[in-house]
């Protein structure tokens, strides 16, 4: 046992090392005070401090912009957010979770202070994710939490699909530098979501660590493992409560890193186009790449803006119609010209009258072609329009950048889901909360019910910063906006968008305040 212990301590010295390991770099927040000058703050736990050679953004394949400066930051003006996952499933076991409450009390216990660095949430897992607690930096609260876990032994054990929600969460809390800490045994019952996936949807993000823990985690743990190597976090296996004690200890002392400001300044495109989520790509030598995609719409780069189509080739004049064409007016004139030289002057004089009848017809034809069609007559009154085509949804564009979202507040929401197809048609959702889940499960904000194409924990709506996005949370099939589908990956929506989760399409609507006595929503839905 006494060797197992000091291979296990190896392992969290190992882990605590790799803190400062490349994949530690997070983005903390990112500003744009005028296009093409932006100031990303990142934080980073290595052993050196970053160098501005070493950090770019991209916009898609365009070449990479170097940074123009870096500087320490003394005081981070936001906080560290920290979600601590603690597995509550029948397969951990009473007995063990017992052990792990305490263990996890004494790692409190040992950062010395009644306040922490940073601010920490706990979340249980077992048939549901259930939060225990917000957002806190008092120590004595985040262990109350722990303190009221109990064993569910009813039901699936979600885990993946869990720890999706758990990075939705994170990724809503705005500014930043954020930390997903799991201990679990890794087994995963009913989840949406493979741990790939979940890998996928947190390595442009920010690490997670892992801890291994329980009977059976030794069998099952290699999930938490392979998410935790996929966004540069660190895993232990423990064997024991203190264990897992221990290493959450190891890895609390590691959450908060330095802060450090990068600069960019690139020419900014002239039509003013924005782009969406550009990359911040991190280079150390003799490590590999990381990609950090930031929340941010930035002013896309001059070389980005949309190059003029080249100039077309002249129409072929349409066949049958020889007169419609000004060309062929000149052609005529000339040909004539060329005889009316060996002709009497009477004849010159009939061909000049001729040649202007041709030039009139043709512009009085152009005239009529240019016109619009009459409009189709009004429908009997008191009749009924048989087999009446449904009208055509016009195509829309891009989305539009710049429209100011209120913050969802008690009685006046955000948004409104007006449904459009499926199940949901012709009902009103109001988008209520910062982080709005939609899903088939029970647990969601907008419950898809009996929707086979939609999954458990298929998307969710965040409000923040006077934008509103949907995100999509590695969803099977996917979730569409505008008709254009994207997999764990975000979006920003302006009024009129048309989202789609599964077989259920909704109109995203602005509320706007009520213009008469104020009901009990307190505002006024758009009319269906």
């Amino acid at each position: 046992m006494n060797c197992k212990r000091v291979i296990v301590a190896l392992a969290v010295s190992a882990a605590a090392w790799h803190a400062g390991a490349v994949g530690e770099l997070q983005v903390v927040s990112a500003r744009q005070f005028v296009p093409g000058k932006v100031l990303v703050t990142v934080a980073y736990g290595g052993p050196e401090a970053p160098k501005a050679s070493e950090l770019a953004l991209r916009f898609g394949d365009l070449p990479d912009i170097g940074a123009a400066g870096l500087s320490a930051v003394a005081e981070p003006t936001a906080p560290t957010w920290l979600l601590l996952c603690l597995d509550r499933s029948g397969s951990i076991g009473p007995r063990a979770l017992t052990d792990l409450k305490s263990a996890l009390a004494q790692a409190l216990s040992a950062q010395g202070a009644t306040q922490l660095p940073f601010k920490a949430s706990v979340t249980a897992i077992g048939t549901r994710a259930e939060h225990l607690l917000g957002f806190t930096d008092t120590t004595a609260e985040v262990a109350g939490a722990i303190a009221q876990l109990t064993v569910d032994t009813a039901g699936q054990t979600r885990l993946l699909d869990a720890i999706a929600g758990s990075l939705a969460e994170l990724r809503a809390q705005g500014d930043g530098a954020k930390r997903l800490i799991i201990i679990s045994d890794g087994r995963d019952e009913g989840s949406t979501l493979s741990a790939g996936q979940v890998a996928q949807l947190a390595q442009a993000s920010f690490p997670i660590d892992a801890i291994g823990y329980g009977a059976q985690s030794a069998k099952y743990s290699g999930s938490l493992s392979t998410i935790a190597g996929a966004t540069g976090g660190r895993f232990v296996q423990a064997h024991s409560a203190k264990e897992a004690g221990d290493a959450l200890n190891a890895f609390l002392k590691g959450i908060v890193t330095p802060t450090f400001a990068v600069s960019f300044e690139y020419p900014a495109a002239q039509d003013q186009r924005v782009a969406e989520r550009p990359v911040l790509v991190y280079t150390s030598p003799g490590q590999p790449s990381v990609n950090r995609v930031l929340a941010a719409s930035l002013a896309a780069p001059a070389s980005a803006a949309p190059q003029a189509p080249p100039p077309s080739a002249p129409a072929s004049e349409p066949v049958g119609k020889p007169n419609d064409s000004p060309g062929f007016t000149l052609k005529l004139w000339v040909s004539i010209k060329t005889v009316v030289n060996a002709v009497p002057l009477f004849v010159w004089l009939i061909a000049a009258a001729l040649i202007a009848a041709l030039a009139a017809l043709a512009a009085w034809r152009r005239r009529d072609d240019s016109r619009p069609p009459p409009a189709p007559p009004p429908p009997p009154i008191g009749g009924t329009v048989v087999n009446k085509p449904a009208p055509q949804r016009p195509s829309r564009g891009p989305t539009m950048v710049g429209f100011v979202w209120p913050a969802p507040q008690p009685g006046r929401p955000t948004a409104i889901l007006r449904g459009v197809s499926g199940q949901v048609r012709g009902e009103q959702f109001a988008v209520d909360k910062p982080v709005f889940r939609i899903g088939c499960d029970a647990e969601n904000d907008l419950v898809l019910v009996g929707d086979d194409f939609a999954s458990g924990a298929h998307a969710l709506l965040r409000a923040e910063s006077q934008g509103l996005y949907v995100e999509d949370l590695g969803s099977l099939n996917g979730s569409y906006l505008n008709g254009a589908q994207f997999k764990g990956a975000t979006r920003s929506i302006s009024p009129g968008d048309e989202l789609r989760f599964g077989r259920s399409t909704f109109q995203v609507l602005p509320t706007r305040p009520s213009s008469g006595p104020a009901g009990q929503s307190g505002f006024e839905p758009p009319p269906l």
